[in-house]
């Protein structure tokens, strides 16, 4: 089989596990999972694995096994940082953020998210989608912080959000980041 060929599988299994994620299927979800994730690495195709290992993250993300998400998360950053896919890269580590704040483990939480928000930094001020993960980041790391009663941080991370989020033409996300810097606010005053 080509080349072509079996990075066409790669693709064509990681779509068929969606779907049977999406019909519950999960068992057979899982086996096209690895099967698409030994032929990326048979034939050493990192976009593949990449995404597979994305993937596969997400799969046990979605059954609240965290632990398993937060391995198969940390192999597929590895390699979307090592091929300089700054927007991936960017994603992930917001899904390690969060798998690591569904294990309350606040300050992995915080690692992850910061990381997540360099990675973003390095699509530029032009790309639109690298702003709103910005701004969705940023909000993370303020609820975390405004959760640990740092105020100060927190509104730092909501203000710098709502900076991001007056270049987009989401509403919501500003309305969503004033009602955030309110809250914060209102608890300095206590």
């Amino acid at each position: 089989m080509s080349q072509s060929k079996q990075n066409e599988s790669v693709r064509m299994l990681n779509n068929k596990a969606v779907q049977l994620e999406e019909q519950g299927r999960l068992q057979e979800a899982r086996e096209k999972y690895k099967q698409a994730l030994k032929i990326a690495k048979e034939t050493k195709d990192l976009y593949g694995e990449g995404i597979t290992l994305n993937n596969f993250g997400f799969h046990y993300y979605s059954l609240g096994q965290y632990s398993n998400a937060l391995d198969f998360y940390h192999q597929a950053v590895a390699i979307e940082e090592r091929q300089g896919n700054h927007f991936s890269t960017s994603t992930i580590f917001y899904a390690i953020g969060d798998s690591y704040l569904k294990l309350n483990q606040y300050q992995n939480a915080l690692v992850a998210y910061e990381k997540a928000l360099v990675a973003s930094l390095k699509l530029g001020d032009n790309d639109k989608q690298g702003k709103v993960i910005r701004v969705t980041i940023l909000g993370k790391i303020g609820d975390i912080y405004y959760t640990q009663k740092e105020y100060p941080k927190s509104l730092k991370a909501y203000q710098q959000a709502m900076e991001v989020s007056q270049q987009l033409s989401s509403n919501e996300m500003k309305i969503e980041i004033h009602r955030k810097l309110e809250a914060v606010q209102q608890a300095m005053k206590k």
